[in-house]
């Protein structure tokens, strides 16, 4: 298992997860 694509993986959700959060604020 290769550690950078795990963690890219989980920095690319982290990223959804706030764009997510932002628009539920806003919305």
């Amino acid at each position: 298992m290769s550690f950078r694509w795990l963690r890219t993986v989980a920095t690319g959700f982290s990223i959804l997860f706030f764009i997510y959060a932002g628009w539920s604020v806003w919305i």
